[in-house]
């Protein structure tokens, strides 16, 4: 069950606009309390953009993901901003 948590909230992160990439070295934790998880993403964002708005996407986006694969063990998904990165240029 951890491990498909982990999976899902990577990928939710991962897709959500504005994400430079997960953590590092942690990028998912999962904290169990009782019969629920909590549910610690660690990411970096890219410059210019939002932080609460990003985090307040990636929420949305993990618990959309875990919703349709039917996991309801989550209670709370905090978000950590660990850094910003730089734009890509687009001719990169």
């Amino acid at each position: 069950m951890t491990e498909t948590i982990t999976q899902i909230t990577k990928e939710a992160t991962l897709s959500t606009k504005g994400v430079a990439s997960l953590g590092n070295p942690i990028d998912v934790y999962l904290n169990k309390k009782k019969e629920k998880y909590d549910v610690d993403v660690f990411l970096n964002v890219y410059f210019g953009v939002k932080i609460p708005e990003i985090a307040w996407d990636v929420q949305e986006n993990v618990h959309t993901a875990l919703i349709n694969a039917k996991i309801d063990v989550v209670e709370h998904i905090n978000i950590h901003v660990q850094g910003v990165k730089p734009l890509k240029e687009e001719n990169e």
